[in-house]
């Protein structure tokens, strides 16, 4: 299994350049392609500027192999020359947007097939907002104002992402919809990085990280690490 990143949006303004370095330097060992996944803001017709933007951002800091796949509907995410792409990827960084449509359109389709190979074989999977929240095992769809079925890549975890803006009050909402999950706050600028199997995080970014649990919530600062 690869290296898991969850990150709670506004990603590329300058102060996630640290935990995304990271990433690039994991993603060389495997030497495969580095797949954005731009889907998430294909809701409101944003999926190209958004890959845009994450191309120019990756480029950057030196990336070479690059490419943002145009996975925008139910038929693109069953394309197999794309799915074959992501299949081969040694770094995948799925964008935010929309996470029920994001969830929706990748469902049962050979692209998620292709995101579960390149993980098991290795390669680094991040996701940012409505990206880090769908590869968990359940997730807010605030649109629906439900508790969804995540891709569960991450199981018994539920990310709050934005929640220094507009997130904090979701475990209130909604923790009694999900009573075996825990809740895990991630600030905008900001993520952590880890392993499933190890549920030992590093924060990065901007602000912090903070896990709720029944008795209360703590908060992990970026440059400290946290076990789950």
């Amino acid at each position: 299994m690869g290296i898991l990143f969850f990150a709670g949006g506004a990603e590329f303004k300058g102060k996630m350049e640290a935990a995304d370095r990271v990433l690039l330097a994991s993603a060389e060992r495997k030497q495969g392609p580095i797949i954005i996944i731009p889907t998430a803001a294909a809701a409101e017709n944003n999926a190209e500027g958004a890959g845009r933007n994450a191309l120019k951002w990756f480029r950057k800091l030196g990336a070479q192999r690059i490419v943002s796949l145009p996975i925008v509907d139910k038929e693109s995410a069953d394309d197999p020359v794309l799915s074959n792409q992501l299949n081969r990827a040694s770094l995948v960084y799925i964008l935010g947007g929309h996470p029920g449509f994001l969830e929706k359109t990748l469902r049962a389709s050979r692209c998620l097939e292709a995101l579960w190979a390149a993980y098991r074989n290795g390669a680094v999977l991040a996701g940012s907002s409505a990206g880090a929240m769908v590869l968990c095992g359940q997730y807010v769809d605030p649109w629906a104002q439900k508790i969804k079925k995540g891709f569960g890549f991450q199981k018994g975890m539920i990310v709050i992402p934005h929640h220094d803006t507009s997130g904090s009050s979701w475990p209130r909402m909604y923790s009694e919809k999900a009573p075996a999950s825990r809740w895990i706050g991630i600030d905008e600028q900001t993520g952590m990085i880890g392993r499933a199997e190890q549920n030992l995080w590093s924060v990065y970014g901007r602000g912090g990280v903070t896990v709720y649990d029944p008795g209360g919530s703590k908060r992990h600062k970026a440059g400290t690490t946290f076990k789950l």
